[in-house]
């Protein structure tokens, strides 16, 4: 802001001629605004001058607008034009009296005292220090807000995690459990299989009896008797085969049960072993009681078909041996 030392001189000029003089610097002071009014008024009562506002906005910025000022004086009556859209535009008049200025326009009304520079940089650096107070305190309360808003979103996303991880619990104990009973479905079907499958092994060494017995007797029958004995034994030689068969198929369908138990019972242990299984403790428990029934089974299916397979194969070798023996 800057005032013009010529301005005091001419007040003082025009007080001198005794008439009144509209000319001096004027002060308007409140909680958030200060306004400087600066008027030189001339000998032919043309009045100049300047209009400086500064203001608080409510964000504690400092504001200051200068709008220059044009009129002229009549007595102690002002009509002022001006020159910016400070007062919305429209003209504004005014009066003074004594130490005071008061000026009205559409939507405002500026009461002024007579004051000096000094005072109004004053009044300027108190309303600064106004201001700078304010915005510490708009800070601070965006600090807390913000504080509080992270604190509710940390609560929330607490809540959340929770909520997610007793979900997850109860899912995971679902699965734990329903895998539980497929694995001892699977467990009994693969027992009961293995219960009830047919001695691979004690029908392949009844057809060797049948050969051993054709086999004592080739010696005392004729050569076309004989013939027919091995035609006879190569029959019987044939329905050994078929048992073969007739275990490997047997074998395959108890292994499509092992095909998908064997995995679910490896997981089941797996998962209960871990370090997050050991939350879920009373699912688990079961599991792994299943999961090595599972295996027991597996295990006595293994011996048993091993125990087939090789008895099978041995016999066809018997009764391979003896027909070649019969046949000379």
């Amino acid at each position: 802001m800057r005032i013009e030392t010529t301005s005091v001189c001419a007040a003082l000029l025009l007080v001198s001629c005794g008439r009144p003089d509209a000319s001096g610097i004027y002060l308007h002071t409140s909680d958030r605004e200060v306004a400087l009014v600066q008027l030189v008024e001339a000998k032919d009562g043309k009045v100049s001058g300047r209009l400086e506002d500064v203001t608080i906005a409510t964000n504690g910025t400092v504001n200051d607008q200068a709008t220059a000022m044009d009129g002229e004086a009549s007595g102690h009556d002002l009509m002022l034009k001006p020159a910016s859209a400070w007062y919305g535009g429209v003209n504004a008049s005014g009066s003074f009296s004594g130490n005071e200025l008061t000026l009205m326009g559409t939507g405002f009304t500026l009461t002024a005292q007579k004051s000096s520079l000094g005072s109004y940089q004053a009044a300027v650096a108190n309303l600064q220090s106004v201001a700078a107070r304010q915005r510490q305190q708009i800070a601070s309360a965006q600090a807390a807000q913000e504080a509080q808003t992270r604190a509710a979103q940390q609560v929330q996303a607490e809540q959340t995690a929770q909520a997610q991880a007793f979900q997850d619990a109860a899912s995971k104990t679902a699965a734990i459990e329903n895998a539980t009973v497929q694995l001892r479905n699977d467990t009994m079907r693969l027992s009961a299989g293995i219960a009830n499958c047919p001695d691979f092994g004690q029908r392949s060494a009844a057809n060797t009896s049948r050969i051993a017995k054709m086999m004592e007797v080739a010696p005392t029958v004729s050569d076309v008797q004989r013939n027919q004995l091995i035609v006879a034994a190569n029959q019987v030689e044939v329905g050994t085969n078929q048992i073969e068969v007739a275990r490997s198929q047997y074998a395959i369908a108890l292994n499509q049960i092992v095909q998908q138990a064997g995995p679910l019972a490896e997981q089941l242990l797996g998962f209960c072993g871990s370090t997050q299984g050991a939350q879920f403790a009373q699912p688990c428990g079961p599991a792994k009681a299943a999961a090595v029934d599972y295996q027991a089974s597996l295990a006595r299916g293994k011996s048993a078909f091993l125990g087939y397979k090789q008895a099978v194969q041995d016999e066809l070798a018997r009764q391979s041996a003896m027909i070649q023996r019969m046949g000379g």
